[in-house]
C-alpha cells in the first residue's frame, strides 16, 4: 500500500519540480522591458518655492501627494491616489500601482503634485528624464533610486523586469 501511494505522488511532485524551474533565466542582456510596481517616496520639498506651506487654512499645512510617471512627451503612464497630509516624518511612504510596463529605453519623468481637491492641484517637483535602462544591472536588481535636478526629492522605485 505505502509503494503504490508513493508511485501515484512522486510523479505529481516531480511535475511541481519541472514547472518550478526555470531552463532559461531572465538575464540582463535580455531585458527589454520593466514593470513599475511601487513608488516609495523618500524625501520631497518641505515648502513651496515661495517659502509658504503646500495647504493652508483649517487643514493640515502638509501636502496630499500623488506621483505621476509620463512620458518626455507628456502621456500618462499612471497616476497614483493621493497620500492625505504627507509628513516628513512619515517618510518614506509607499504607493502601490498595478505593474505598469514601460520599455528599458523610454525617457520617463516622475512628477509630484498636491492634491487640493476642487482647486488646481499644485505641482511639488518632477524627476527626470531617465531610463528604467540606465538602471539595469547584472543582478537584475528590482529596486532603484531617482532624485530631483534640485535634489529636494527623492523617489524609489520598485520595478520586475521582463524580456
Amino acid at each position: 500500500m505505502p509503494q503504490l501511494l508513493l508511485s501515484r505522488i512522486l510523479p505529481l511532485l516531480l511535475i511541481g519540480v519541472v514547472a518550478g524551474c526555470d531552463s532559461n533565466p531572465l538575464r540582463a542582456n535580455d531585458v527589454r522591458r520593466g514593470f513599475v510596481r511601487t513608488f516609495e517616496l523618500e524625501d520631497f520639498p518641505l515648502v513651496q518655492p515661495d517659502g509658504n506651506e503646500w495647504d493652508s487654512g483649517l487643514t493640515s499645512p502638509n501636502p496630499d501627494i500623488y506621483l505621476v510617471l509620463e512620458t518626455r512627451s507628456g502621456e500618462l503612464i499612471i497616476e497614483t491616489a493621493p497620500i492625505p497630509n504627507v509628513d516628513s516624518r512619515d517618510l518614506p511612504v509607499f504607493y502601490d500601482v498595478p505593474a505598469t510596463e514601460v520599455g528599458i529605453d523610454e525617457e520617463v519623468y516622475v512628477v509630484l503634485y498636491d492634491d487640493d481637491g476642487l482647486l488646481d492641484d499644485e505641482f511639488i517637483d518632477e524627476i527626470g528624464p531617465f531610463r528604467l535602462g540606465d538602471y539595469l544591472e547584472s543582478d537584475l536588481n528590482e529596486s532603484f533610486r531617482v532624485t530631483s535636478g534640485s535634489g529636494d526629492t527623492e523617489v524609489r522605485l520598485s520595478v520586475r523586469w521582463s524580456d
